[in-house]
């Protein structure tokens, strides 16, 4: 393990429909675009989907962020398929 950059987080866990909401923030200016936010969100989402048994992860992404909904896409991808 690196040091501390940043950080991901499940919020909102509702157990009886099994969701949940997902956001992170990686505080490390030179972290930014090196890949450890996809890798921290897929390692969420695994989590989320295998351990938590949650059939749905949500996450909403302001348009302007295409850095952000860009690791969603790759996170997802990594996490899903």
């Amino acid at each position: 393990m690196g040091a501390d950059v940043g950080i991901v987080h499940l919020d909102d866990v509702e157990s009886g429909d099994r969701t949940a909401s997902w956001g992170f923030y990686i505080g490390e200016p030179s972290a930014r675009g090196s890949g450890v936010a996809t890798a921290a969100l897929t390692r969420v989402l695994e989590i989320a989907f295998d351990e938590l048994q949650l059939s749905k992860v949500r996450a909403e992404v302001l348009d302007f962020k295409h850095s952000v909904a860009r690791v969603a896409r790759t996170s997802w991808v990594h996490a899903c398929w």
